[in-house]
């Protein structure tokens, strides 16, 4: 299995990049409970891009890492 995630993310990686983007992988496991950290980062980029896997576990990923909060403010600043 994990070597199917590796494909995939390497699929949907080189497809972005064709395009002109500069990727990074964010995984909001590695952030729960330190939504500076996650601020920090997100300091970093321009463009966040969800795609695939459970909404419902992406969801509680968001909320567990303050990613709900920080990109809700990020969106209510740029209107």
């Amino acid at each position: 299995m994990p070597q199917a995630r590796s494909d995939w993310l390497r699929k949907q990686s080189d497809g972005l990049s064709n395009l002109g983007f500069s990727v990074q992988e964010l995984d909001l496991r590695n952030y729960f409970g330190n939504p500076d950290g996650l601020h920090s980062f997100l300091a970093t980029v321009a463009v966040v891009w969800g795609n695939g896997g459970n909404a419902f576990i992406l969801r509680r990923a968001m909320k567990q890492s303050g990613f709900d909060m920080l990109i809700r403010n990020a969106l209510m600043h740029s209107i």
